[in-house]
């Protein structure tokens, strides 16, 4: 499921979430919230990964590119 996925079923258990009747919570709705939003936490927290390694992969690749242009003059 893609982070959009997520965050509209979310929103979704989120509207399910207190019986407007009784005003209780379902227990079941809550089990279900919290995965999801477990499941968000982590797709974002690898989504920050990705974009680190990335930023890394870039620095390197310009240092690499610097030391070559400093090694042929």
């Amino acid at each position: 499921m893609n982070l959009f996925q997520l965050d509209v079923n979310i929103e979704r258990l989120a509207d399910q979430l207190i019986d407007e009747e009784t005003g209780e919570i379902n227990e079941e709705v809550m089990a279900e919230l919290d995965e999801l939003e477990m499941a968000r936490d982590k797709k974002l927290e690898n989504i920050g990964c990705l974009i680190k390694a990335k930023m890394a992969d870039g620095v390197l690749t310009c240092l690499m590119r610097a030391r070559k242009k400093v090694a042929g003059s």
